[in-house]
């Protein structure tokens, strides 16, 4: 590295960057570098004499000044299409979609890049935000980490017209593992509504690891260790953990409240049950159910437990 970085570099020897072309010559970049070199002036070629740079052939591409006033009218006009955005109608749609196997790695940040470029490339009538960097109308009920899949997550798009075969041509271009579950108009905007908790599932675990998970979740006096932007937390277990189910001797189920602040997710509880971090790594770790106040659990998406 420091023989590239470091050594000075001949002016005719081959760059890697030389196949490309900017339509200004070699020689020309040359010459402007001793030129400068020599602190040496280069005027403007737009009200002074040509510099020979090699982008114009002076019949379709040549130096020319734009001097025309834009008229007003043009001006109004553009005003008056910013005005009709502003108006348009809106229509609000709930959407379930999942997050399985290798789409585990994207990250909530990849999931909506990629949703929102499926639907442009669909021709979807997405609504934009206003100001200088608009951006697609969309939002999602839970951020999931790197590594951890779900069945059933939940998210609200906003489009400026109404149909209702938006989600076939949606799935058409998501990969695999993202999957647009369900899709549905709704009456207004939306109010988010958080669960009361979230239950996870578990899988690819050793008898070992079940029964450390296990005898963890029966002692109420112990800690789970949280770890967010840098600062570490320690919760009451009691105030995490709402229920722990062995399924078998591969598998568990266990269900965390969301109430509390930092969220405390499936990585962080094996973590605090005494699993090293490189085996946990290896387990399955899925999202099944969210728990709702006075509403019970929406759908599971999952019946038994799978084993890869």
């Amino acid at each position: 590295p420091e023989f590239y970085a470091n050594r000075t570099i001949k002016l005719d020897e081959i760059l890697p960057w030389d196949h490309l072309s900017c339509g200004v010559t070699k020689d020309y970049l040359i010459q402007e570098y001793r030129k400068a070199m020599e602190a040496r002036f280069t005027s403007d070629c737009r009200s002074g004499a040509c510099t020979r740079c090699g982008v114009c052939d002076f019949k379709t591409v040549q130096p020319i000044i734009h001097k025309n006033k834009v008229p007003e009218k043009d001006y109004k006009t553009n005003l008056m299409s910013v005005e009709i955005i502003d108006r348009q109608k809106e229509y609000w749609f709930e959407f379930t979609y999942t997050k399985l196997n290798m789409a585990k790695f994207f990250s909530q940040t990849d999931i909506q890049r990629l949703l929102a470029r499926a639907a442009r490339r669909v021709g979807l009538p997405l609504s934009y935000s206003q100001g200088f960097h608009p951006a697609p109308k969309m939002s999602f009920q839970d951020a999931l980490p790197v590594g951890l899949e779900s069945v059933n997550e939940i998210g609200w798009i906003a489009l400026t017209e109404t149909a209702e075969d938006f989600q076939s041509k949606w799935n058409k271009q998501l990969p695999d593992g993202i999957e647009i579950t369900s899709f549905k108009k709704l009456e207004k905007k939306p109010a988010i509504l958080f669960p009361e908790s979230y239950t996870y599932r578990i899988e690819n675990l050793s008898k070992e690891d079940t029964l450390t998970l296990k005898f963890f979740a029966e002692n109420e006096g112990n800690l789970v260790t949280v770890k967010k932007r840098k600062k570490i937390k320690e919760l009451p277990l009691k105030n995490i953990l709402v229920d722990f189910q062995v399924i078998n001797n591969q598998c568990v189920e266990i269900s965390l409240k969301c109430g509390s602040f930092p969220l405390v997710r499936p990585l962080d509880f094996l973590l605090s049950a005494g699993i090293a971090r490189e085996r946990a790594y290896y387990f399955r770790m899925l999202k099944v159910s969210s728990r709702y106040k006075n509403f019970g659990h929406d759908s599971l998406g999952v019946k038994e437990c799978t084993v890869n």
